[in-house]
């Protein structure tokens, strides 16, 4: 009953499970890194410390450097500051367009403090992620949009405030209300995205 509502859409989607982290791979940007570009990040130094690069990765043929070459604009939303780790110089790197983090996302709030200890809350980020996604997908060109949620960061998670009094159990495990709440505000994000007029012909990863 924790991610129940993603569990509903499960049904209609290619669902792939027992899946590890490789090493190199389990911190943000190499995340970032092995989702994009298929490898691990391997660093001599602190693993989020590839921040005073000016190019990031440039000799690597990422998903975005491919995407480019065939027309699509890139985009990313992250709750996060895109100086941390690097992210925004590796997007930027590899063929982005947009690419937006806390800093710049804040000033389109109703209340610029309405954030977490690591940046925008999960509801306030993927109402600015739908509103993206519904202004590229009216422009009927090749787009791909990349988001990265925040809520259920460890140790603790960070429940957006729309979720209300929803909890998991008896809420004493904030992680756990956390997963729970976020749970939700995907399942309507996605719900939205299917029955948009842009369905039939979007891939949602």
């Amino acid at each position: 009953g924790l991610i129940r509502e993603l569990r509903g859409l499960e049904s209609r989607a290619i669902s792939y499970t027992n899946i590890r982290n490789a090493a190199g791979t389990g911190f943000t940007i190499a995340g970032l890194v092995a989702s994009q570009c298929g490898m691990p990040l391997v660093t001599s130094g602190h693993p989020n410390s590839m921040r005073g690069m000016d190019r990031f990765l440039p000799g690597a043929v990422c998903i975005g450097d491919l995407l480019r070459q065939r027309g699509y604009d890139l985009s990313y939303l992250g709750g996060a500051r895109l100086s941390f780790a690097g992210k925004g110089t590796f997007f930027e790197s590899h063929g982005f367009d947009t690419v937006l983090g806390f800093e710049e996302l804040q000033e389109t709030l109703e209340d610029p403090a309405y954030a977490s200890n690591w940046g925008l809350y999960d509801d306030a980020l993927l109402d600015r992620y739908l509103a993206r996604f519904e202004a590229l997908s009216a422009a009927k060109e090749p787009f791909a949009l990349f988001g990265l949620t925040m809520d259920t960061h460890h140790p603790s998670g960070h429940r957006s405030r729309r979720c209300g009094d929803l909890v998991y159990g008896d809420g004493s495990n904030r992680m756990l209300n956390a997963v729970h709440c976020t749970d939700r505000l995907l399942a309507q994000a996605i719900r939205r995205i299917l029955a948009s007029p842009a369905a039939d012909r979007t891939l949602l990863v």
